[in-house]
């Protein structure tokens, strides 16, 4: 299996845009500059970012003046005032990397008082507007914002709660009409004042790397764009940001909502916002968004192919095979570098460590890449899961089970999991086919259900094995962890699920009921035997007036497995036992009655 971690070997060649967005980077005339790295969860972005950050701190790059900090968008997700808590980290970054210049010291002691009056403005501004406007008191909006710091005295607080709290502020503004100006002050002293740090640390360019902004909360987004915008007109600086654009530009509108215009033609709420305004507010910000593009159905072979070596092979045998594979691309970009390859460029001894699942898998890789989306952790954990539920089937003997059949139902259940469910929910408890999955695999795109006609779905239904003619109630019996809401009777053990439904068969004699529990349910152990009264109790539960199940309790009484399950159910159901059912129940287990 694998860890979900960023890999040391470039396995999806992005080392090649790491070198073009560090190539960006070095055009001087580009800055100041704001990149985006786009992409969604799981598509790479860290790992491109992490071998940005390698590259730009090695000696050949701090040579020229490059000064290059990486920060997680999480680490200030604790802190009242994101944007301060950032731009402070940077200068401090600066000044602990260049202590030894006295310099160096001084600009930043400036840097940090300016950032201390933008925390102060963030309390004292909404205060002066307030009043200046004629508003409602101001008390409440100022213990509120002063509430917001960790460090306020409560000598403040308690100062605003007295009597004298409005006579003593007024008269604060009034000796400081210019209160509200003095945050753009600061903001033009921190510009110039940070274009200094840079010139006296002798940095001919900054770069500052935030990865997984899109984590953090809508308003710890905002702050951080906030933080960077105040660094578009430092020279020689850039920033370079990973994050899912669609969750950026969510929280733009959940910050931004009563201040941008409805569109007319859309619903009320957040989603009647015009998503042009939104966009051309984050193109201001981030004036090269780089996408991300998804994978090929060759780059998926090629990645299920190496993962697969990475887990079968020696540490030694791995890198002649990466090294064999960085050579291979050179020439052939566009071709998948997989089993064939590796055994006609390195010979046949070398794959005899790869088990089936490889061969198996990269035949399904043009399907896993429609429905996974080309997703590198998507197909990772794919992988993960897959590999996981053979070890589950191998340690409850399912011999039966087709592993084809299986990893393409995993990916239905990856792609869509309603459609998943519904296969599942359509299964003949006695046979495990599905009668619509028959007729989905031979219908026409224009008689699928509309649910079922996207290109992802039609591609899935029309791939091998045809999964008309499989019992696949094991197969969901694997997939349990993700169906526990579902029936009960899919969901357990095979061996316990065949003997409830020989069980259950309608108007069995008598005489057969109890040939059949004595020779298959006594011999169970215990925890199976559990699991049987476990299943039957949740089927009379589900359908209290059924008599014939109650007998299944009444002819095995005197297992010690029985009893409490039949106590359970009895009360479960209350009124709704059938009167014979009740009798029995009482005769049984209160005799001398």
């Amino acid at each position: 299996m694998w860890q979900d971690n960023i890999s040391k070997n470039d396995m999806l060649g992005f080392d090649l845009h790491a070198r073009i967005i560090i190539a960006l980077l070095q055009e001087q005339k580009m800055l100041p500059l704001t990149l985006g790295v786009f992409g969604d969860w799981g598509s790479g972005k860290s790992s491109i970012l992490e071998k940005i950050y390698e590259e730009l701190k090695t000696k050949s790059f701090q040579d020229k003046g490059i000064f290059t900090i990486q920060f997680n968008g999480w680490t200030f997700e604790g802190y009242d005032d994101a944007k301060a808590a950032l731009m402070e980290a940077i200068v401090k970054k600066i000044e602990d990397e260049f202590k030894t210049i006295e310099e160096v010291k001084s600009v930043a002691k400036r840097l940090y008082k300016s950032i201390n009056w933008m925390r102060v403005a963030k309390v004292t501004v909404p205060m002066a507007t307030a009043y200046f406007t004629g508003g409602a008191s101001i008390i409440p909006q100022i213990i509120s914002n002063l509430k917001e710091f960790k460090d306020a005295p409560q000598k403040i607080i308690d100062l605003l709660c007295s009597d004298k709290a409005e006579d003593k502020i007024k008269g604060f503004i009034k000796e400081n009409p210019d209160t509200p100006s003095q945050e753009s002050q600061s903001i033009r002293e921190f510009r110039k004042d940070m274009t200094e740090l840079l010139a006296k640390s002798n940095i001919k360019e900054l770069v500052v790397i935030i990865d997984d902004l899109d984590r953090c909360l809508p308003e710890r987004i905002i702050d951080n764009l906030e933080a960077i915008k105040l660094f578009l007109n430092v020279d020689n600086t850039a920033f370079i940001i990973g994050a899912d654009p669609r969750i950026v530009e969510s929280a733009i509108t959940h910050r931004y909502k009563d201040k941008f215009p409805l569109n007319p033609s859309m619903s009320d709420g957040e989603d009647a916002m015009d998503k042009k305004i939104v966009r051309d507010y984050l193109e201001k910000l981030i004036q090269i968004p780089y996408n991300l593009p998804k994978l090929s159905d060759t780059e998926v072979n090629t990645y299920i192919t190496l993962l697969f070596c990475e887990n079968a092979f020696s540490h030694e045998e791995f890198e002649s095979v990466y090294l064999d594979f960085l050579n291979f691309k050179e020439k052939k970009r566009y071709s998948a570098y997989d089993i064939k390859i590796i055994k006609s460029r390195l010979g046949e001894e070398i794959i005899k460590k790869l088990d089936d699942d490889c061969l198996l898998i990269c035949q399904l890789s043009g399907l896993i890449a429609t429905c996974l989306k080309g997703n590198p952790r998507q197909i990772k954990r794919f992988l993960n899961m897959y590999m996981l539920r053979k070890k589950i089937k191998d340690a409850a003997q399912m011999k039966d089970i087709n592993e084809t059949v299986l990893a393409k139902l995993m990916i239905l259940e990856y792609k869509s999991p309603s459609l998943f469910g519904e296969i599942y929910q359509d299964l003949n408890p006695k046979t495990g086919k599905s009668s619509k999955i028959k007729k989905y695999e031979k219908a026409e795109t224009k008689d699928l259900p509309q649910n079922w006609k996207d290109e992802s779905t039609i591609q899935w239904l029309q791939s091998s094995p045809k999964l008309a003619e499989f019992n696949l109630l094991d197969y969901f019996w694997l997939s349990r962890d993700k169906l526990s809401s579902l029936s009960s009777l899919y969901m357990t053990d095979p061996e316990i699920r065949s003997l409830f439904i020989e069980l259950s068969a309608p108007e069995l004699p008598e005489p057969v009921i109890k040939k059949i529990v004595d020779e298959k349910l006594r011999i169970l152990d215990k925890e199976k035997q559990l699991s049987f009264y476990t299943l039957l109790s949740n089927k009379i539960i589900e359908d209290p007036s059924k008599r014939g199940l109650y007998h299944l309790f009444e002819y095995t009484i005197d297992l010690e497995t029985c009893k409490s399950s039949y106590q359970t159910t009895i009360s479960t159901c209350g009124s709704k036992v059938p009167p014979a059912a009740k009798k029995a129940y009482e005769r049984l287990l209160n005799p001398k009655k």
